[in-house]
């Protein structure tokens, strides 16, 4: 059974839009997240393959305390129950990616801290590039309800592509 710890929390991020556009889009990926999340409490696994597992590894590289404790915690049958994304803020899109135009992804790994709001927020691809810089302030700002393990409020550690298209 793969670990929680392992698992890829898929929360696809799109740009900003007009404001009924963009409160649209929070909303599904939003609801995105959640079903994601609920989908593994309930013991479907989700396989995390190619490069999804690559920047998966690197954000557990990263953050390897949580990672074990989260792991532990699981191999030993303890009650899980996994973050839910309740706020997610778009990132801005790079003016300077506007100019060329170019559009891309960057996976960050960061962690949810005990009291639903983000920690430590990581690029795991080149961390000078303008979309990573926009990616990691965007998911710094993002508010989940709090996971716990065994009802005590935990850190949880997630690895999420961000996708930077042009309309």
């Amino acid at each position: 059974m793969k670990s929680i710890a392992t698992a890829l929390a898929a929360i696809c991020v799109f740009l900003n839009g007009c404001p009924t556009q963009q409160a649209s889009r929070e909303r599904a990926y939003i609801h995105y997240s959640n079903a994601k999340s609920e989908r593994r409490e309930k013991g479907i696994e989700t396989n995390v393959v190619g490069v999804g597992k690559e920047m998966n590894d690197r954000a557990m590289a990263l953050f390897p305390e949580v990672a074990a404790s989260i792991k532990s915690a699981d191999e030993s049958g303890k009650k899980i129950v996994l973050p839910k994304l309740i706020k997610a803020t778009p990132p801005s899109y790079p003016y300077i990616a506007t100019l060329t135009p170019t559009q891309g992804e960057i996976w960050v790994g960061f962690l949810v801290e005990p009291d639903g709001n983000v920690g430590r927020v990581e690029s795991l691809v080149d961390a000078d590039n303008s979309f990573a810089q926009a990616a990691v302030t965007a998911v710094k700002k993002w508010k989940f309800i709090p996971g716990t393990i065994e009802g005590a409020p935990t850190q949880f550690m997630f690895t999420v592509p961000i996708h930077f298209v042009l309309e």
